[in-house]
């Protein structure tokens, strides 16, 4: 089913594209967030060039038609500026004097909520903006479109069957080479494929050609720290590799 989506102003400023993340559904901006993108263009910081960015996308759109009457978008949505009726602002609990910006936004959403025949919901990386938007009785989402899976990231390990002579020649001449595609200084566990539980710790070289055993840590540690499982073996390993300029450990 189609939905109408109405944006914070943060939503925008995280992401400049984010209008155009929500396919073929109905994209709503509240007249706030122009003058809160004005405020905010001026700053010289990634904030800054986000507002501009967004502003300059909502000029272009201009030539194609009125904002306040709507203007579609690629994926068959639309895009609309929508005004706040001074009666749905006062209509709001007393309690919501505060921040202007974010009432006029709740009141826009409760408006569209009112006049659509579709969902309605209130986008917005506030999570204080969106306990006031459910307590009036409207969705609201944090804006996730551009969040990662952490499962889809590369772990920097993985696991190679090998045989037990593969394992025996990598500890006899310090090197091995194997078929398959690895990437540099990627850490590997080798299983002896007939006898599971002999294996070996690896790391792929900084060309990512051969395969050499995992230096040993100190029986000491390092500032009398030890690694406890293998992934922090590889971590130890990463972190003391003088030739490795960078490591992100998640």
């Amino acid at each position: 089913m189609k939905k109408t989506f109405v944006l914070d102003t943060n939503v925008l400023l995280h992401d400049p594209k984010a209008i155009y993340r929500f396919e073929e559904n109905d994209v709503i901006l509240p007249i706030a967030i122009i003058e809160e993108l004005d405020r905010f263009k001026k700053s010289l910081d990634e904030t800054g060039r986000n507002a501009r960015q967004v502003s300059l996308t909502l000029d272009n759109l201009r030539s194609h038609g009125r904002l306040t009457d709507g203007i579609s978008l690629d994926g068959d949505g639309t895009i609309k500026v929508s005004l706040c009726h001074q009666e749905t602002l006062l209509s709001l609990p007393l309690e919501l004097e505060g921040d202007k910006a974010d009432n006029e936004i709740l009141a826009v959403a409760l408006e569209h909520k009112q006049i659509c025949q579709c969902p309605v919901v209130l986008i917005s990386k506030d999570t204080n903006l969106r306990i006031k938007a459910d307590t009036l009785g409207l969705a609201a989402e944090d804006y996730e479109t551009d969040k990662i899976d952490i499962d889809d990231l590369y772990s920097g390990t993985g696991e190679q069957l090998v045989d037990a002579e593969q394992l025996n020649q990598l500890f006899r001449s310090g090197t091995l080479e194997l078929d398959g595609k690895f990437y540099p200084h990627q850490a590997l566990t080798l299983i002896d494929v007939n006898n599971p539980a002999h294996t070996a710790l690896a790391m792929v070289d900084a060309g990512a050609t051969q395969i050499v055993p995992l230096p040993k840590i100190p029986y000491a540690g390092v500032s009398q720290i030890h690694p406890r499982n293998r992934e922090q073996k590889f971590a130890f390993n990463l972190l003391l590799n003088d030739k490795i300029p960078l490591v992100t450990l998640v």
